[in-house]
């Protein structure tokens, strides 16, 4: 991490239109923080349901089984859409709509029936796959001199984030009493990381139309 941090100075110093200051530092610093905050909801959404799924009563053998699947389909189909994504909107935007998108399907696959639990499940894996896909970009902008370090750093809290989805939202749903709560807590996650990305909203950020 300390790496990673030396790396914004020789960052903002190469940029000959703008001077280092405590700003652009802070800034920088900023951008560090929200691009590992996503990078902790990547996987949290997926593991934590597999943690949960034989616990889930009411759900058919044929729900359980394309429920595993979801996250495949999603990558599949709503990944290849993420490029298109940020050529209108722009990358940091783009995450934007995918931190969005995985609040609300963390939020509405534990308020309802199995149609809920599915629907929901599909939106917040679409958030996970767009998210997956645009990261990156936003890693090559922004630490363009550290761009190894950065991608290792995300990746590592990445897996963290789904180990520890993994191994204990199975304890909170057994000491709350609901397997609700136990998926539910996640979306606080999300809308951490989402309120840590509000500040980079305004950012276009890479196009992929040739610019």
């Amino acid at each position: 991490m300390s790496g990673i941090l030396e790396g914004v100075n020789s960052r903002i110093q190469s940029r000959p239109d703008s001077p280092p200051s405590n700003r652009a530092v802070r800034s920088t610093v900023w951008l560090l923080v929200a691009v590992l905050l996503v990078a902790a909801n990547l996987r949290g959404g997926i593991t934590s349901l597999g943690a949960l799924l034989d616990s889930l009563d009411g759900l058919s053998a044929g729900t359980r089984a394309f429920l595993t699947s979801l996250p495949v389909l999603c990558f599949a189909v709503v990944g290849a859409t993420g490029m298109t994504l940020a050529r209108r909107l722009g990358v940091h935007r783009g995450i934007g709509v995918a931190l969005g998108l995985l609040v609300a399907g963390l939020l509405v696959r534990v308020i309802g029936d199995p149609w809920l639990l599915l629907a929901g499940t599909f939106v917040a894996c679409a958030g996970i796959a767009l998210a997956n896909v645009l990261l990156p970009a936003v890693v090559k902008e922004g630490f363009p001199n550290r761009v190894g370090a950065v991608t290792g750093a995300y990746s590592a809290v990445m897996s963290l984030g789904a180990a520890i989805a993994a191994g204990v939202t199975v304890p909170i749903a057994h000491a709350a009493g609901s397997w609700r709560i136990g998926l539910g807590v996640w979306a606080l996650l999300a809308a951490l990381a989402l309120l840590a990305w509000v500040p980079h909203l305004r950012d276009r950020g890479l196009r992929r139309d040739g610019a």
